[in-house]
């Protein structure tokens, strides 16, 4: 008689195990934040781009996103040599 006791109390845990997996919050998907681009340059070179978003962390340090466009090759692959890319 103690063995199907054994199993009913096996059954009962990993029954209630799923149900509290089942509860479990799930993961929360972050909103994506609304970025707005302000063009400060726009020439044959290049066109570049700043998030007026502007954060400022703990040290009081302002954190500003810059976006820029090259339209030529040359300064393309100039960048990219400069940040250590292939492309």
């Amino acid at each position: 008689m103690k063995h199907p006791r054994i199993f009913l109390v096996i059954f009962i845990l990993a029954f209630v195990g799923v149900l509290s997996i089942a509860q479990t919050p799930k993961k929360q998907v972050r909103k994506p934040v609304q970025v707005n681009w302000v063009k400060i340059v726009d020439d044959e070179l290049s066109t570049i781009y700043y998030d007026s978003n502007i954060k400022t962390d703990s040290r009081g340090r302002h954190i500003v996103w810059v976006k820029t466009i090259f339209h030529t090759l040359d300064w393309q692959q100039y960048m990219a040599q400069q940040i250590g890319s292939r492309t």
